[in-house]
């Protein structure tokens, strides 16, 4: 077999192998919003939540899980196209070359966290679609790097693969269709991502299987996007179909609140409306993670609510001006309560290591999780809790005149409360019972 990618089928993926440029190329930019504020304030909250939707930006994980996929697409190439001459036995052989099963791989996080997003990501790093000559052959040969199955809730499986193998015979007879067509168009992966879709079905778990194990049947390279409430179903499956479906999981966590990740991460996001958001990535990231428990999701919903938050009760300060105080608002308002549900048990659970509601399995990974990467933001989002609640054991037993001049400084600020701890000057009178009443209701706010 030819190691090296000097064929068309694997020098397409070269410039891949370099992780800057798969960087350089899945980097989705913002492109700043100007004159916001004049409009209403529901059509601006749906300008910017769509912006918002739009930037990416393609962390270390993201990086190294995107190049993983590259590399798996380049080593297929490898195996099975070695030149123009055994490219074109395959093409004339009534069975597919491929290998008869590729079990398929799942890339599994918490909702929200970016794995449709990864996958957006992998579409536009990919090479476009292209041909390949072999002579004497007159006719040239199509090109592509990824196929994607569309899953929706009123598809059958048949209906599924019906793009891949065609609408006639049996399922087996489109696979046995997409297996040929797979290799004489050169592809290289194939990506399957919504099945939250069949996950609303009565016969959910037998679709989702079934479905999964004819992806690996068609000889490819093949990856699934799974929120973790699709894993418990396939949990349950007969054990030759945890082996086959469960065999290659990777975990996709939040970005730890210290880390140069999450704060580009913000940083991309605010760059959205940068005159608008006066907050800090650096400084205030720490803080703003613990508002969204590192979901990124969640973290763009918070700068929308934040934005009608001090469009709407400070309507006569001009041009609007949103500060870690609004986003604070944002996090405690009506509007988040259901990400802030989420929040508060994400994040006990990664400073714990255990589940704490059972209930909520979609909040848990039942296959456990990568240990340096969950050791890692565990150790940061507990650090962070425990100077969050350093500061409000120095507020609680502050003095009157020490809250009021804390307060002027963060109306200088133009902030609300931060993660900084405030040196106090030391006092000889010790806490009493009602401030430290006061501070143990306190421990579970943000």
């Amino acid at each position: 077999m030819n190691q090296t990618p000097d064929t068309p089928w694997a020098a397409r993926f070269r410039s891949l192998l370099d992780k800057e440029e798969i960087r350089r190329q899945a980097n989705m930019a913002a492109t700043p919003l100007v004159s916001l504020d004049a409009l209403p304030v529901d059509a601006a909250c749906v300008i910017l939540a769509r912006e918002l939707k739009q930037v990416f930006y393609p962390t270390t994980q993201v990086v190294d899980i995107l190049h993983s996929l590259i590399e798996r697409a380049l080593g297929h190439c490898l195996q099975h196209y070695a030149d123009a001459r055994t490219y074109m036995d395959g093409i004339y052989r009534k069975d597919s070359p491929l290998p008869e099963f590729v079990p398929p791989a799942c890339l599994t996080g918490l909702a929200g966290v970016g794995k449709s997003c990864l996958a957006s990501a992998l579409q536009r790093i990919l090479p476009t679609d292209g041909t390949v000559n072999c002579p004497p052959e007159s006719v040239a040969f199509p090109l592509r790097s990824l196929w994607k199955i569309d899953v929706r809730i009123q598809s059958s499986v048949k209906e599924i693969f019906t793009p891949l193998g065609g609408a006639d015979g049996s399922l087996s007879d489109q696979v046995s269709s997409a297996r040929k067509r797979a290799y004489r168009d050169g592809v290289s992966l194939l990506l399957a991502d919504e099945f939250q879709y069949l996950t609303a079905s009565a016969e959910a778990n037998t679709r989702i299987a079934q479905t999964l194990i004819a992806m690996g049947y068609c000889g490819l390279p093949a990856f699934y996007i799974a929120n973790y409430s699709l894993l418990y179903r396939l949990l349950r499956r007969p054990q030759e179909d945890q082996d086959r479906l469960l065999s290659d999981v990777v975990v996709m966590l939040p970005d730890p609140p210290e880390s140069e990740d999450w704060s580009n991460t913000l940083a991309a996001q605010i760059g959205v409306a940068p005159e608008i958001f006066r907050i800090d990535p650096k400084t205030d990231g720490p803080q703003y993670h613990r508002f969204c428990a590192g979901i990124k999701r969640a973290a763009a919903r918070l700068l929308v609510i934040g934005y009608r938050t001090a469009r709407t009760e400070r309507p006569k300060e001009g041009r609007t001006i949103v500060t870690m105080r609004d986003i604070k608002a944002a996090y405690e308002s009506a509007a988040f309560s259901a990400h802030r549900s989420d929040n508060e048990i994400i994040t006990q659970q990664v400073i714990l290591n255990r589940q704490v509601d059972r209930k909520r399995r979609d909040l848990w990974c039942p296959i456990g999780q990568p240990e340096n990467a969950s050791a890692k933001l565990a150790n940061e989002m507990t650090l962070q809790r425990e100077i969050q609640l350093a500061g409000k054991i120095q507020q609680a037993a502050a003095t009157r005149d020490e809250r009021s001049a804390l307060a002027d400084q963060r109306a200088s600020a133009g902030d609300g409360p931060s993660s900084a701890v405030l040196n106090f000057p030391r006092k000889k009178r010790r806490p009493t019972a009602d401030m430290l009443k006061a501070n143990a209701l306190s421990l579970y706010e943000p």
